[in-house]
């Protein structure tokens, strides 16, 4: 797969790109985003393999791009996240992990019994409609089944879903019951879970592994910025 500096060969720095360069820098990543090209110019920031993009909405206002979204910031000089960048993404690399070890593990187990493993976030997938959810905060799992992020079942324990959902990776299981924790204490209680904010988390989740995957800020904390040691101010991010 093609890294971006293969396309962004420019020293560090502040630039304009158009929206077509944009695109490419994402395919080189192995993603399509979708972004319409409204003639607005895409400002890259580069700085020791790390990478911001920004652009303006409709009132001039500067906004972060994450992917094809814009998302609000600060309306500072652009010298200012130029100058913490690569430091807030080695902050955010160092406070996940842990939790990103853990998270593979659980996708090798989850692969081990016949599972897709497909990480996005803090979900990982057993297949389109099954699921587990790793909470950021206690490291324990969340079973699911959903049709949609609307309608979506929990279970006690892991091997309660695979029973009742998934019948080739439940036999899988029972052969080999020690590959994916099943103690009490690792499952949150479904009473504990608001779907809603799970999936909040989520999607914020995925956003900041593009920093630690591919050295993409997405998502941006002032806090953590001027005090990168400080771990709260990255919870407070994902906070259920």
């Amino acid at each position: 797969m093609k890294r971006p500096l293969d396309y962004f060969r420019h020293q560090d720095g502040i630039f304009s790109l158009d929206v077509k360069s944009y695109k490419k820098f994402y395919r080189a990543l192995g993603e399509t985003i979708h972004c319409q090209d409204k003639g607005q110019p895409i400002i890259m920031l580069k700085k020791n393999q790390t990478y911001m993009f920004f652009t303006y909405n409709a009132r001039h206002r500067l906004c972060l791009l994450s992917g094809g979204s814009k998302k609000k910031i600060d309306t500072k000089p652009l010298e200012y996240y130029y100058a913490l960048m690569d430091d807030y993404c080695r902050s955010l690399k160092l406070f996940l992990a842990q939790y990103e070890q853990y998270l593979s593990q659980l996708s090798e187990q989850v692969k081990s019994i016949g599972g897709s493993g497909r990480i996005h976030g803090t979900i990982i997938d057993i297949d389109f409609y099954n699921h587990l959810s790793l909470d950021p905060f206690s490291g324990k799992i969340i079973p699911y089944y959903a049709l949609n992020t609307v309608s979506l079942t929990l279970y006690p324990t892991i091997e309660n879903l695979l029973a009742s959902q998934c019948p080739r990776q439940y036999q899988q299981y029972l052969a080999n019951p020690g590959l994916i924790p099943y103690s009490g204490e690792m499952i949150v209680k479904p009473a504990e879970v608001d779907p809603k904010a799970m999936y909040q988390a989520s999607r914020i989740m995925k956003g900041l592994q593009y920093a630690t995957k591919h050295n993409v800020i997405r998502i941006w904390n002032d806090e953590l910025a001027k005090n990168p040691l400080d771990s709260g101010s990255l919870l407070s991010l994902i906070k259920w």
